[in-house]
């Protein structure tokens, strides 16, 4: 890899109160990613992509920008889909899932590939996808991710298959942002991002905290953002 230029930091796969197991709320969501030093997070909840577009719509009041996608679950695994306009339906197979998010000129990831504890796509899927040139990148680190193994797997079919690589926190908690990212030259479009991400250096840690189940109401708008 050359030396990156301009670089910005990516985190490509985070979770917020829309999905079913984080409670993130919106307004934690962007205290927490304030913290960071990050420029943009791929916002990738569960069969949604509601919080991320209600962070969209307040982007100019962020010192981060978003990037719209979604996790899907299909009967072999998951995808994750960025650069959406259109939500992901349920109930695709796992082709026509891969197959609606290019149709949008969304980009398809295959997130935590490997993990045997997870709900995760194996190497047939992923060879099926890659000869249907129907993914274009693959996660070789997720902060989730607890085996070494999982990671040497991904990396290996990265080189084989000549797929691109991301990096993401998986964060279900506000914590876990911004523990794993790609570092890359900045970009405009999904075009222009997989363009630099040809030249990126995925960074990542192991970060799982533990989530906090307490008796709280958790909502799902966002607050009027404080800026005093």
């Amino acid at each position: 890899m050359s030396e990156i230029r301009n670089f910005v930091k990516v985190d490509t796969h985070s979770h917020t109160c829309f999905s079913g197991d984080s409670t993130t709320t919106l307004n934690e969501f962007i205290e927490a990613a304030e913290k960071t030093d990050l420029n943009y997070i791929a916002v990738t909840d569960h069969g949604t992509i509601s919080g991320a577009l209600k962070l969209k719509e307040v982007e100019d009041q962020l010192k981060f920008k978003i990037i719209v996608g979604q996790e899907q679950k299909v009967a072999e695994g998951e995808l994750l889909g960025l650069f959406l306009e259109k939500r992901i339906p349920p109930g695709l197979g796992l082709i026509s899932t891969a197959k609606f998010i290019k149709d949008q000129g969304g980009i398809v990831t295959i997130p935590h590939p490997f993990d045997s504890f997870r709900h995760s796509l194996k190497r047939v899927q992923i060879e099926t996808l890659a000869g249907l040139n129907l993914v274009d990148a693959i996660e070789t680190f997720n902060s989730k991710t607890k085996q070494p193994s999982s990671l040497k797997k991904a990396v290996a079919i990265a080189d084989e298959l000549k797929l691109l690589r991301v990096g993401g926190s998986d964060s279900h908690v506000p914590l876990a942002l911004g523990s794993s990212l790609v570092l890359m030259q900045d970009f405009t479009d999904a075009k222009t991002f997989l363009k630099s991400l040809s030249n990126s250096q995925v960074i990542g840690r192991f970060s799982d905290p533990p989530r906090r189940w307490e008796n709280r109401l958790v909502t799902q708008e966002l607050l009027p953002l404080d800026r005093n």
